[in-house]
């Protein structure tokens, strides 16, 4: 299960923004859901170690959806405002009442809501979940933007052009 976490080469090779597209579109296929993939199109200089711990989230938040929600669509949205990456990720299932989370792990795993909240508040970042029974579920992530200059292009985590051939390429996730 660890492995299904471990971050793609693509993650590192054109960042964030390729990777979530990428395993957002090998999700929908897997699991015949209706999946809305958006980007602002904003720079997202996150260093290379804290854009793994937004990746690993939202790839955890999508399997979320396949073992708990019965949702048919998902959402999946990155922007940028000013110093701080978003990823929110919005299905129309079946909610949950959130206060039932208090201190309880979600996972057996132990990566599940309340980790994926503690790891993100390692980063300076945040986590928010928005559900009810019967309303579906929306997620926000947030971690923090990279301060300073970048040494590389690389190390910005910006966006390349990647087809949608590339993207559906069975590379381990």
């Amino acid at each position: 299960m660890l492995s299904d976490l471990s971050p793609p080469p693509l993650l590192y090779e054109v960042g964030l923004e390729s990777a979530v597209k990428w395993v957002a579109t090998r999700f929908c296929e897997r699991h015949g859901i209706v999946c809305e993939f958006t980007d602002d199109g904003q720079p997202k200089p996150l260093s290379r170690d804290i854009r793994t711990t937004p990746y690993q989230a939202i790839h955890e938040l999508l399997r979320n959806v396949t073992k708990h929600a019965k949702a048919r669509r998902v959402r999946i949205t990155l922007s940028r405002d000013d110093d701080v990456v978003r990823g929110q990720i919005e299905d129309d299932g079946v909610g949950f009442d959130i206060t039932q989370l208090s201190g309880t792990p979600d996972a057996p795993n132990g990566f599940g809501l309340m980790s994926i909240g503690e790891r993100l508040d390692r980063l300076g970042g945040h986590l928010h979940i928005d559900s009810e029974p019967g309303g579906g579920t929306r997620v926000t992530l947030t971690a923090p933007v990279q301060t300073g200059e970048p040494h590389s292009r690389r190390d910005l985590g910006t966006t390349a052009e990647v087809s949608d051939t590339e993207l559906r390429e069975d590379r381990p996730v």
